[in-house]
């Protein structure tokens, strides 16, 4: 659980950078806070884009804007608030939740369905609410973008290109872990097959 000075100061040391922020938002005045702070949230949100991850997902019911209206699509809503990435459009049926076609213009959805709800990736600002493993693959993400604007020419190629290998790695790892805090079901097993094991 870490901030956002926090894990900018874990991606400069990743860039072998002595130096250390203390602020970024305002910027302190040293130039790595200034790159930080011009990195951090883009690259936050691109992070976040990469997976559905548990603490950044979220059902949200649509915001209807028309309906009725031509063609293929008979209602449009608004993209929820602080929207990263659509993940499914669905609406309720009686008990069930049954998925809808669905297309994105601009900040319109489209869909057919009436009372629509939407499945997405929020962005989350908050990032103590990230795992561990989540921060370890930012830190490495946002390394890759630092490297270029710290270290010209070559030099910054190199290391943007290996914080990006370390990235692909840390973030197949954390996203394992995230789909490993799933729900799990829970079956009633008789005490006699309990006992075999």
């Amino acid at each position: 659980m870490a901030s956002p000075v926090e894990i900018c100061n874990l991606a400069l040391s990743r860039l072998g950078e002595a130096a250390h922020v203390s602020s970024i938002d305002p910027p302190e005045g040293s130039t790595q806070a200034y790159l930080c702070a011009a990195f951090f949230a883009q690259t936050r949100d691109r992070f976040l884009e990469h997976h559905a991850w548990g603490f950044a997902t979220t059902r949200d019911r649509l915001a209807l804007k028309a309906k009725d209206q031509p063609g293929e699509w008979s209602m449009s809503y608004a993209l929820p608030n602080h929207f990263i990435r659509c993940l499914e459009v669905y609406c309720v049926q009686g008990v069930m939740d049954v998925r809808q076609e669905y297309a994105i213009e601009g900040n319109i959805v489209m869909t057919n369905a009436e009372g629509a709800f939407m499945l997405f990736i929020r962005r989350e600002e908050d990032t103590t609410k990230y795992p561990p493993a989540a921060i370890d693959a930012l830190a490495w993400l946002l390394a890759s973008e630092l490297a270029g604007a710290i270290y010209k020419g070559g030099t910054g190629a190199e290391h943007a290109k290996r914080c990006l290998q370390a990235y692909q790695l840390a973030l197949s790892i954390a996203a394992a872990s995230d789909a490993n805090q799933g729900h799990q079901k829970i079956t009633d097993e008789a005490p006699w097959i309990r006992a075999r094991r």
